[in-house]
């Protein structure tokens, strides 16, 4: 089920009291534009996540191995890019951006397929078919990226990230500054506009704004942890697309010097620990269309919590008494039943006799039969008048409506229709004429007396 994050708790400004964690500098107008274009799902539980993770872990291994193609793993510092589907090379600004070609590039792994881009189509997150690019930033702590856009000439709106291993922060307006007088290369960074929080197994997107006129970046003092994120997006057609290198050959066979770096980094990733799960955001209500209830999302559910097993319903007292009244209820033996001559004689329970004597043909229809021959019945007139008077209430009375509702059935439709419409008639003092709604009207009334009149018995007629 889809479930919406709310950011707001979790977003303060510079004079908040309440907490320091995401401090934003930007004015509230700011903040609100930026926020306009940036949406949170919860489509994974604890144990998703946990298999996802698992599931990178076991990509990180295969990287470290050389088997992806030679452009789908970058290493920068603190930081490992892995390309799949469709990847990118910033080339000399923004705006010349180009495509690796796709025979560099390892097609999307069968687990974001399925675990990932799946549950976000079914969501109604996504349309199907729609990502076909997804782009993997692992982290090492205190990692960070520059202030940066999209390219919008290589990707469309909206752009996705699922965040893993742990919580971290997505800062707009924010600028890096690099001091490299000093080894290694000090990294800081100013005060951002807005800083989002981006908690871990969430999918967060991003349109509008905050993709398309204000830069985003990570900084290194949000890293606290190792963190891995996962982007997915889809490519524009038309886009530049560099000349291939190989005919999709791996990196182990086509750069063991480059490889040998990879494998070292991916080794050191593996080594890192991973924190167990907890949930850090809020969800929020969301109301569903064509409905005047809000509908609130499922709670997200934690298996280290023991579910609390419903409750039997009691019989109330009055239902109870009601029970007894008509013969039905529990009772207790205060000493077992003995045996009498019909248990002996028809081998019930754990009698002696049971299995050795022969039995005797019985069947309801003969102890009926019986039954009437003791008490004097004859089965004529009299006795089905007799044993209908000592019928039960309730039942004389689901006896007597079945009746009517059988007879009432086999008239025909219309018959049944005049009957409904001479009942109202009758009980409401109205003339025949103003409920024969199949017919033009004879009476006297105007037009606006007759629907007015109309509307007045609409609430008793289908």
């Amino acid at each position: 089920m889809l479930r919406i994050v709310d950011f707001g708790p979790d977003i303060y400004d510079k004079d908040s009291k309440k907490a320091s964690k995401y401090i934003s500098y930007g004015s509230p107008s700011e903040r609100r534009e930026i926020l306009d274009g940036i949406k949170g799902f919860s489509i994974f539980d604890a144990d998703d996540v946990e298999d996802l993770e698992s599931d990178c872990r076991s990509m990180i291994e295969r990287g470290g191995k050389g088997k992806f193609r030679v452009k789908s793993i970058d290493i920068s510092r603190l930081r490992m890019k892995y390309f799949f589907g469709y990847g990118y090379e910033y080339g000399g600004g923004k705006g010349s951006e180009k495509f690796f070609n796709p025979k560099d590039i390892s097609p999307i792994p069968d687990w974001i397929y399925k675990n990932i881009i799946g549950k976000m189509e079914k969501a109604g997150i996504v349309e199907k078919n729609w990502i076909n690019s997804v782009v993997i930033n692992d982290y090492e702590p205190g990692g960070f990226i520059v202030q940066h856009q999209d390219p919008p000439h290589l990707f469309q709106r909206p752009i996705f990230i699922l965040t893993l291993f742990s919580d971290s922060a997505l800062s707009f307006g924010c600028n890096l500054r690099f001091d490299r007088s000093v080894e290694p290369v000090e990294v800081t960074a100013s005060d951002p506009v807005l800083r989002l929080p981006m908690q871990r197994g969430i999918i967060t997107s991003f349109e509008g704004m905050c993709m398309n006129e204000i830069k985003h970046c990570v900084r290194p003092e949000d890293t606290k942890e190792r963190r891995v994120a996962i982007i997915l997006r889809r490519v524009c057609n038309n886009g530049p697309v560099l000349e291939a290198l190989t005919d999709g050959e791996s990196l182990r066979n086509f750069d063991k010097k480059l490889h040998k770096k990879v494998k070292k980094r991916c080794e050191k990733m593996l080594e890192a620990r991973v924190m167990p799960y907890e949930r850090s955001f809020t969800l929020v209500e969301v109301k569903k269309e064509n409905q005047k209830q809000t509908v609130y999302k499922e709670k997200v559910k934690e298996p280290w919590r023991k579910q609390a097993k419903p409750k039997p319903k009691k019989d109330t007292k009055k239902r109870k008494e009601k029970l007894k009244k008509k013969g039905v209820g529990t009772f207790e033996l205060d000493k077992p039943l003995e045996k009498d001559q019909m248990d002996m004689q028809w081998n019930f329970g754990n009698s002696p006799e049971r299995g050795q004597s022969k039995r005797i043909e019985w069947s309801s229809e003969d102890e009926e039969k019986e039954r009437n021959r003791r008490i004097g019945k004859t089965g004529d007139m009299a006795d089905l008048i007799y044993d209908f008077h000592h019928q039960d209430k309730d039942v004389r009375e689901v006896d007597i409506k079945t009746i009517e509702r059988n007879v009432h059935m086999q008239k025909s439709r219309k018959q049944r229709g005049r009957e409904f419409r001479d009942k109202i008639n009758s009980k409401f003092g109205f003339k025949s004429s103003i409920v024969n709604t199949d017919s033009e009207s004879d009476s006297s009334d105007s037009e606006e007396e007759v629907r007015a009149k109309k509307t007045r018995i609409s609430k008793f007629t289908f």
